[in-house]
This record gives C-alpha cells, structure tokens and sequence, in this order.
C-alpha cells in the first residue's frame, strides 16, 4: 500500500531540499544545532562539523540545484526519468555514509556529512519502493493534476 504518490513524494524531497538550501545559505547554524545531527553524532561516536558554519553556503548552492533538478522531473512528470536516478541516488547514499563513517578524514568523516547522506539514503529508498510498487500496480504514470 502506497502512502503517499510518486508525484507527492518528489514534491516533499523538492521542498526538504529547498529548505535545507535556504537555511545553508541564510542561516547554517540552525542546521548544525539540529537534534538528529546531535543524536547521530553520539551514538554513533562519529566527530562533530569542524569547521565555521559560513562554511556550508557551497553545500546549499548544490542543495537547490538538486532541488531544482526534481522540480523539473516533477513539472515534466519524467518517471522514467525518476525510476532510472532513484537507485543511482541510492548507491550514492549509501556509499557515501560508508565512506563517512569509516574514514578518519574530517572534511568527510563528520556527522552532518553522514546524517545528510543516511537521510537521503532513507528517502530515496522509499522513492524507489514506491516507484516499484506504482509500476507494478500500473498507477505509476498518473499525470500530475
């Protein structure tokens, strides 16, 4: 059972990633003092960010250039589009949150960097569960109202 539609779920993560993107660029310290980031970081014994706050700008000007890619996978309603980037993403993720936990390098190995990489990681799995069960119920191609 689908609790929300592919369509739904892309508008949600272009939302998440364009609110992250703002507070990047306006305000990172808000980001930064975030509970979950908190909670990652000691329970899984995983070093805090390093380096000034000022610092995450970049990361949000990269934030609403995906963003802005889902926006238009969403206006064109593109699923073959979303259904071949979903698992790509997902490697991604998931390679990176290896990465982050296990390297000793602070740029990498820090616990913003693997708290965004585990949060994508969770949601495009459930973007490509949805896909899979949308196609295979044959609602997956329903045009965005």
């Amino acid at each position: 059972m689908v609790m929300l539609s592919v369509q739904n779920l892309v508008l949600v993560y272009t939302t998440m990633l364009s609110s992250l993107a703002g507070f990047c660029i306006y305000d990172p310290r808000i980001i930064l003092k975030q509970g979950t980031v908190q909670l990652i970081a000691d329970a899984m014994q995983i070093p805090h960010y390093p380096y000034p706050p000022e610092s995450l700008s970049i990361a949000g000007l990269l934030l609403f250039f995906q963003a802005w890619i889902y926006l238009t996978i969403y206006v064109r309603n593109d699923i073959g589009l979303l259904a071949a980037l979903t698992p790509l993403r997902f490697l991604f993720s998931f390679a990176l949150c290896g990465w982050s936990y296990l390297t000793s390098n602070l740029a990498v190995g820090n616990a913003l960097v693997f708290s965004a990489a585990f949060g994508d990681l969770i949601f495009q799995f459930w973007l490509y569960a949805t896909l899979r069960e949308a196609t295979a119920n044959g609602s997956g191609a329903t045009p965005v109202a």
